[in-house]
Parts: structure tokens; sequence; C-alpha cells
């Protein structure tokens, strides 16, 4: 098993990650596919070379077509138990979204139900790909 540890003492977004996992080696077919194994039509996932001063990266871009629906937890989990997703996948990015879903609706004084807490992102499709993503690569890492 792989071990990565992140030093985000000022944040990272779930682009940013997703770039450093494709550069450290997770193969991009595996994130290129995601999206269709979660059964979201209408969005591509792709790499491009980016630079900022001295620095060359990775840039990993989700491109999402049209207004997407509204999704609240309910809907995250149903994409996660998708037939495409490996099971030990499933468990631990099913648990990673209910604890960032409590987590959120008790900071917004809602208390801990869970199930109708709707996610806040502008583009709603972008919250799943990141750490559904995140999951797959930590299980399969060899």
């Amino acid at each position: 098993m792989r071990i990565a540890y992140f030093d985000c003492f000022s944040g990272i977004s779930g682009d940013m990650t997703l770039a450093a996992l494709v550069s450290a080696g997770w193969p991009f077919e595996r994130l290129e596919s995601l999206p269709g194994r979660l059964g979201h039509e209408g969005v591509r996932v792709s790499t491009e070379p980016a630079r900022r001063g001295p620095f060359a990266a990775t840039r990993v871009v989700v491109a999402v077509e049209g207004r997407q629906p509204h999704r609240h937890l309910r809907h995250v989990l149903a994409a996660i138990d998708s037939p495409g997703i490996e099971p030990a996948v499933k468990e631990r990015a099913g648990a990673v979204f209910t604890r960032l879903a409590k987590s959120a609706r008790l900071m917004k004084g809602f208390g801990a139900m869970v199930k109708s807490i709707p996610w806040c992102s502008p583009v709603q499709i972008e919250v799943i790909p990141p750490w559904s993503a995140i999951s797959a690569s930590a299980m399969n890492s060899s």
C-alpha cells in the first residue's frame, strides 16, 4: 500500500488534488472513466500541462456540459453505490461524504440530520469526482 501525506496549510482544491495524484502515478484512465462509472452524463475529465513562473505541473480539468441538477447527500450516496465502483471504494467514499455532510449540517446549525443536506458548490458535479477519486486511488494503489 502506498501512503501520501498532504501538507495543505492553506488548503487544496479538488482539481489540484487530482492533478497531484495523477502526477504521482495514479493512472489517468481511472480518473477519466470515473464520471461515467458514477453515471454522470456530460462530464469530461482531461489533463493539460500548467506553468506558474518557474514551476511546471499537471492541471486536471473537469468540464461539465449544461446545468447540473441540485444534489443532496442521498443522490451522492446513490451515485457512489453504482455498479462501476469497487465495494471498498463505495464504503470509504460513502463514509467520507456522510461525515462531510454531518459536519456541514452542524456548521449550518441544522443538527445532525444528514439525508437531505444540499451541497453548496456552484458546480454541483465537482463535489463528487475529487472525493471519490481520492478514495479510489487510495484503494487501488499497490
